[in-house]
């Protein structure tokens, strides 16, 4: 067998890459990585990729949200390499516990597989709260003892793009890519653009933080070590005002650790 892929498959964004052996924190560590629209499966840059990696057959680990873009995955994937083989984890596939509250089969594999990661990362005997920015964003718990414990789940950065466009009459729609540019984000926009992109990501930024601290709070967490992934994760640990640590491939590494 050829080469170990990794594949996060989302509701909006896939994103694969490929595993290389374990590194010192016990996770392997990713390379090669590419992200793309769900809907760019067949387009000629993912096909590049695709063929970049030689003849020998690969082996295909993916978790995923999204049965539609899964079953495009495989075809397109199939299509261009016949001789690879697939593997779909399920919630059962991974060993961390869940809380006995929890039905396991209702908690998205995404959030279990970011608290297999972050139970590798954190240091013993500390709680751990992952922030994942997806097409939602999921805030969740792994405790002391390494059971994850659930958390919140509010809407993404482009979902709530896409519903201020969608429920107003001159609101235009902003992407990913315009909102988490880079630049400074002033609390006084002097442009519908910058008012939209002010309010948009201080609330992210600002729902987030309150979250955290409530689940500090609540569940009377001693200095939890805080995780960020998925897109625009340098912003929010930027503006965390904690030790947040930024994890670009948090879900593609829990992955990797299943080959």
């Amino acid at each position: 067998m050829g080469s170990q892929v990794v594949v996060d498959i989302g509701n909006s964004r896939i994103k694969v890459g490929m595993a290389s052996p374990s590194t010192e924190d016990g996770l392997p560590k990713i390379r090669r990585t590419f992200s793309m629209d769900a809907e760019t499966l067949s387009d000629q840059p993912f096909q590049a990729w695709v063929k970049k990696l030689g003849k020998s057959p690969c082996w295909w680990t993916i978790g995923s949200v999204n049965r539609e873009h899964q079953a495009a995955l495989r075809k397109t994937v199939g299509q261009l390499r016949p001789q690879d083989r697939f593997h779909f984890l399920a919630v059962d596939d991974l060993p961390i516990e869940s809380d006995e509250s929890m039905p396991r089969s209702e908690i998205g594999i995404d959030r279990l597989l970011d608290a297999l990661a972050a139970d590798q990362l954190r240091r013993k005997g500390r709680p751990a709260i992952i922030i994942d920015l997806g097409s939602a964003v999921t805030i969740d718990l792994v405790s002391r003892d390494g059971v994850f414990r659930g958390g919140t789940i509010l809407p993404g950065l482009g979902m709530s793009a896409q519903a201020m466009h969608e429920f107003t009459d001159r609101l235009p729609l902003l992407s990913a890519e315009e909102l988490l540019d880079g630049t400074s984000i002033p609390t006084v926009g002097h442009s519908t653009f910058e008012a939209m992109r002010s309010g948009l990501l201080w609330g992210m930024i600002g729902a987030v933080d309150r979250v955290i601290k409530e689940m500090t709070r609540q569940n009377k967490l001693v200095t939890p070590e805080l995780f960020v992934t998925g897109g625009g994760a340098s912003t929010v640990v930027k503006e965390l005002g904690r030790k947040a640590v930024c994890c670009p491939d948090l879900i593609l590494q829990a992955i990797a650790s299943m080959v």
